[in-house]
């Protein structure tokens, strides 16, 4: 009970100090929190998880127009390293689908989303989706990280889609307690070129 990260995307549930990158990929975005209550039920190879919150983010705790919304998550780990699942989420203007796998096994970690949101009042589609893939080159020491995104912020407009290809690294000083990231993406557009590729060398302590 409280406020808490919901149960929807993989890349949002994942902490800012564990990513593999400086930013999250544009149909996450962000780490999504909202104040309600939430259940979590867990047997081996199977999470199931379940949210009811008012809707308006984080650190309000009004509800103005007195509507709820509803999330719902379920992960399975068919063989050990592997997990792949499914989130929904149901607001008063839209809903949400989710798709999401996992794979973290000895060096190598993979993981990919697919995300679409269906505003309803509008009548349109918000859809995107991300790949990546990571090495540690040296363990516990220094990995090689690339990912590929595209973001659809509207299905009724045919020249807004964008596509993302990132290459960075991580150099671990003390794990994810200290550690350097830096990553550098190139964006394409479907129609307009716009300068927006950018690099980011970030240092992260935490304690």
């Amino acid at each position: 009970m409280g406020q808490f990260r919901v149960p929807l995307s993989l890349e949002s549930l994942l902490s800012s100090t564990t990513l593999e990158t400086t930013e999250r990929s544009r149909i996450v975005n962000v780490a999504r929190r909202d104040i309600g209550v939430q259940v979590d039920w867990h047997i081996p190879r199977l999470t199931l998880q379940g949210a009811v919150v008012n809707g308006e983010g984080p650190n309000r705790g009004t509800n103005p127009d007195n509507r709820m919304a509803y999330f719902g998550r379920a992960v399975v780990t068919p063989v050990p390293g592997l997990d792949v699942g499914g989130a929904a989420a149901g607001y008063s203007d839209s809903t949400i689908s989710n798709a999401q796998v996992m794979y973290r096994k000895g060096r190598w970690t993979a993981r990919a989303e697919y995300v679409r949101t269906h505003h309803r009042a509008a009548a349109f589609y918000t859809r995107g989706w991300y790949v990546l893939a990571a090495y540690q080159v040296v363990p516990r020491q220094f990995q090689v990280v690339g990912r590929m995104q595209q973001y659809d912020p509207s299905d009724k407009v045919g020249t807004d889609r964008s596509t993302g290809y990132l290459v960075g690294m991580q150099y671990f000083i003390r794990g994810d307690n200290f550690k350097v990231v830096a990553d550098y993406e190139v964006f394409r557009e479907q129609v307009v070129q716009v300068k927006n590729n950018r690099g980011v060398v970030q240092m992260q302590v935490r304690w």
